[in-house]
């Protein structure tokens, strides 16, 4: 699948010991085919010798899965949300199904989703009880003024 793109916005963060800046640039580039690329990141910390496997396998998956949803119906957001439900699905990543558990023995969970155009955002935090938390946040996104 090709997407035709105008714009393209180049954002960089810089972490310093207590202080975050977001950086963003955004310019206007010829209307031409690119082809497009899914980036994932298996979370931060690390990471035990036999977890990387597994980590590397569901990075995988999860790429294959919104590269597909990109390839049927085009839409970036839809893809995104798809890529994170299947990291969610992993026990490999600390996200849905792989959470941690807070100090009583729960599960709690945080996701966020954001379309980029018209910069409308959900959230979720401190939620149980829903096995892919990032719909729960497109919920948010879509159905509220959040």
């Amino acid at each position: 699948m090709k997407t035709s793109l105008h714009f393209v916005t180049i954002c960089s963060i810089l972490l310093f010991i207590s202080n975050i800046t977001l950086t963003c640039k955004t310019k206007q580039i010829d209307q031409e085919e690119v082809a497009p690329l899914i980036l994932i990141h298996g979370g931060a910390g690390t990471i035990p010798t036999e977890m990387n496997e597994p980590k590397y396998l569901g990075m995988k998956a999860a790429v294959s899965a919104g590269y597909k949803v990109l390839e049927e119906s085009g839409s970036v957001l839809d893809a995104v949300e798809k890529a994170v439900k299947v990291l969610e699905d992993d026990p490999a990543f600390n996200a849905g199904r792989g959470s941690k558990l807070n100090i009583f023995g729960h599960v709690e969970m945080d996701s966020s989703i954001m379309e980029g155009a018209t910069m409308k955002a959900g959230a979720v935090a401190s939620i149980g009880g829903f096995r892919h938390p990032v719909a729960a946040a497109r919920v948010v996104m879509d159905n509220s003024s959040h």
